[in-house]
């Protein structure tokens, strides 16, 4: 009987190091889903082209935990977003919004392009899947988040809140850096919300009536939302469409604060107040979140009202002059004070805008004029829109041609009849958002030359508006 030959297959080595390897990776991810966790952009002094001026009657650590929340608190609607509407539930996935971040390699953009995950139709509009859709978000140089989105993890469960500085903070342009407190006027709020496969959730926001057939609530919903203008949000619960302009939170002085100055008493002469209503925005997460604590958000109304904007580089001989043009002009009748308001309540008819916005009161508070650079288009709809040498103008045209805002020429139209009648033409012919209230009527106290002012003078005082600072600061 011939003898059996026994081969001993010996195993490669490098088999045992990626066996340890894969064992360690499956623990970590284990860890990592079992563990809570979340996370935010909370931008240093470093990546920012302002900050906030010191206060003795405000306490330092106070300052740092209002910074700290507006960047990173959402107080707990990321239930409402995430669980109840669905935000990464529908053509927005977690997986293209990370490569989409990753992508940027930490140049920062202030609009962030993410990859549909399917196919969707809003409002007779259909986004094909694969497509970029620009999202008006904003990543600071450096961040690989965007500002104002907080991830949360719980249990392999991955969900999205938002804080303060979605709306209230954006980035430079050229800088990529972060601006405290300037509006986020490219933010496409509405349709991100459309998106969310549960955007009915967010009805009482709009004028969609309650019915038998969940589809078409929702297609109702939706076609509000989507017409909603870039840098726009609505945040009242009174079952009416009428989005507001975001405004900055360049607040100092400006006491009582809202659109029509309703926020009048506690701390800060009512800004506390103020802006505990969107902080308790989504009342459907209430039974699932604490309430916040009030200490945090008077420190966080005690952060805002120490915000300056950031000097703004304009003609200064041409400012001089319009200074005495603003004088001339009687601006001063309603803007004067330290931040260029006398803060009173102006009646619909006396200023003539849009009262659709002052929900049952009287009328509009005079807005002051600090920092007007970061908080164009204006008037309370944002409707005042025109593009750089003023060859396109009014809201839809901006958007549906990809144009930037100029803020200087906006500023023109707000001033100047001719300027502002192709403005309102435009809107009127933008039929969606002309039923949303976004008209740019009113203000008609013009500095033009129909009002005896030469064009020379009209660009003078637009430089002096856009210098505009807090006294001392």
């Amino acid at each position: 009987m011939a003898a059996v030959r026994v081969f001993h297959v010996r195993r490669p080595r490098w088999r045992r190091p990626l066996t340890i390897a894969a064992i360690a990776l499956a623990a970590a991810v284990t860890l990592v889903g079992l563990i809570p966790w979340s996370c935010a952009s909370r931008p240093g002094d470093r990546a920012s082209l302002n900050g906030e001026v010191a206060s003795a009657a405000v306490d330092v650590a106070d300052l740092a935990r209002g910074r700290r929340d507006f960047y990173g608190e959402d107080f707990g609607n990321e239930v409402f977003f995430s669980d109840v509407m669905g935000v990464l539930q529908g053509p927005l996935r977690t997986w293209p919004a990370a490569r989409a971040l990753l992508k940027l390699r930490g140049a920062g953009t202030t609009n962030l392009e993410i990859e549909l995950a399917e196919d969707v139709t809003i409002a007779g509009q259909t986004y094909a899947k694969g497509s970029k859709l620009g999202t008006g978000l904003d990543v600071a140089a450096g961040s690989f988040l965007p500002l104002g989105v907080v991830v949360h993890m719980t249990r392999y469960e991955l969900r999205v809140g938002i804080t303060c500085a979605l709306c209230h903070s954006t980035v430079d342009p050229e800088t990529r850096q972060v601006i405290h407190g300037a509006a986020n006027s490219d933010l496409q709020a509405g349709l991100l919300l459309a998106l969310a496969p549960n955007s009915a959730a967010f009805r009482p926001h709009t004028a969609a009536a309650p019915g038998p057939d969940p589809a078409e609530v929702e297609a109702a919903v939706d076609r509000t939302l989507a017409a909603w203008p870039p840098g726009s949000f609505d945040a009242t619960l009174d079952g009416a469409a009428n989005p507001t302009r975001i405004p900055d939170v360049f607040v100092h002085e400006e006491a009582p604060y809202g659109w029509t100055g309703s926020s009048r008493a506690g701390p800060l002469s009512g800004l506390a107040l103020y802006i505990n209503g969107p902080t308790a925005l989504h009342a459907v997460s209430a039974p699932y979140v604490e309430p916040p604590e009030w200490e945090r958000i008077v420190a966080m109304a005690a952060w805002q009202d120490a915000l300056r904007p950031p000097e703004v580089v304009v003609d200064a001989a041409a400012a001089a002059r319009g200074r005495e043009v603003f004088a001339r002009a009687g601006c001063e009748r309603c803007h004067a004070g330290p931040a260029y308001t006398t803060q009173t309540v102006l009646p619909h008819a006396r200023v003539g805008t849009d009262p659709a916005r002052a929900n049952g009161q009287s009328g509009y508070k005079i807005p002051g004029l600090v920092g007007l650079w970061w908080s164009a288009p204006y008037l309370h709809d944002g409707g005042v829109a025109v593009g750089p040498g003023e060859s396109v103008v009014g809201v839809g045209n901006l958007r549906a041609r990809d144009t930037p805002l100029d803020p200087r020429a906006s500023l023109r139209a707000l001033v100047d009849r001719e300027l502002r009648a192709r403005v309102i033409a435009a809107n009127h012919a933008d039929t969606a958002r002309w039923e949303l209230h976004v008209r740019g009527v009113g203000h008609e106290f013009w500095v033009d030359p129909g009002a005896g002012f030469t064009p020379a003078e009209q660009s003078a005082l637009v430089e002096h508006l856009l210098s505009l600072r807090i006294p001392g600061s």
